[in-house]
């Protein structure tokens, strides 16, 4: 759990790092600050991401249950200690 909490920590700082310039230069690209297609272009590469984000989570597939890892209850303690 917390190697996950590392990894999506990590991710999204690098990720607050390289939004604001990706943008920047899309919208400098797409006619700068004055013009509302860099904005368009913006929304749209924000939305792809977030689109690209839901189909990796939709092939991903749950840890296989581990028998290992459950708490044992009372009696199980008993016999095994």
């Amino acid at each position: 759990m917390s190697t996950a909490n590392g990894i999506i920590a990590t991710a999204m700082f690098i990720g607050g790092g390289i939004a604001p310039l990706l943008m920047g230069k899309l919208i400098s690209l797409s006619g700068g600050w004055s013009e509302r297609g860099g904005c368009i272009v913006c929304f749209l590469v924000m939305s792809a991401c977030a689109l690209l984000g839901e189909l990796l989570q939709l092939f991903t597939q749950r840890p296989k249950h581990d028998p290992a890892q459950e708490p044992k209850s009372a009696s199980q303690a008993s016999v095994a200690g």
